[in-house]
C-alpha cells in the first residue's frame, strides 16, 4: 500500500438502480485519487442493475443479497467485504466530483481527530441526466446528517 495515497473503499447499495447505476460508477472510476475498490452490494434488484454492473463495470466487485437489506444495514454488510483505510457509503443516485476522494483523503489526513466528511451535495431530478445538465445544480440537497442519541439519522436541511 502507498502511504501516500491510502485505499479508499467506495461502498454503494442499491435496489433497482438501472437509472442511476451507469451515472454513479462513471462517476466514481472517473476520481483522481489513484487508490479506490469499488464494492456494491445488491439489494434484490428485479431490474437491469445486475446486468449492467457485470456488462459495463466488470471491475467493480458486486455482491447480490437475495432480499432488500436497505441502505444502511446493506453499507454495514459490505464493512466487511472493504479493505480500504477510508470508507465512502454512497447511494446510487449519487455523482461524485471527480475530486472528491482525493480531497476528503487530504482532509482526512490532515487531522487524526477527524472520523467522518460529508460533502457538500446538491440535488438533481432524472431527467438531467440524459443531458448532463445535473452539473450545474447549485440546489443544496442536503447539510448532512445528525446521529441523535437513540442512534436515529435525521437528515439536515433537506
Amino acid at each position: 500500500m502507498n502511504p501516500d495515497h491510502p485505499l479508499v473503499s467506495i461502498q454503494i447499495v442499491v435496489h433497482n438502480g438501472q437509472e442511476y447505476i451507469r451515472h454513479c460508477l462513471r462517476a466514481v472510476y472517473a476520481q483522481t485519487h489513484p487508490a479506490i475498490e469499488v464494492i456494491v452490494l445488491d439489494n434484490a434488484s428485479t431490474d437491469a442493475t445486475i446486468q449492467i454492473i457485470r456488462e459495463e463495470f466488470p471491475q467493480a466487485r458486486c455482491i447480490e443479497y437475495p432480499q432488500n437489506l436497505g441502505m444502511w444495514p446493506g453499507h454495514e454488510k459490505l464493512l466487511a467485504h472493504s479493505n480500504g483505510v477510508y470508507i465512502v457509503g454512497l447511494s446510487v443516485d449519487v455523482i461524485l466530483h471527480p475530486d472528491f476522494v482525493r480531497e476528503a483523503v487530504t482532509v482526512a489526513e490532515s487531522d487524526p481527530r477527524i472520523g467522518a466528511i460529508q460533502a457538500k451535495t446538491y440535488q438533481y431530478q432524472s431527467p438531467q441526466l440524459i443531458d448532463g445538465s445535473y452539473r450545474e445544480s447549485r440546489i443544496i440537497d442536503t447539510c448532512g446528517f445528525a446521529l441523535s442519541r437513540g442512534r436515529k439519522v435525521i437528515n439536515l436541511g433537506h
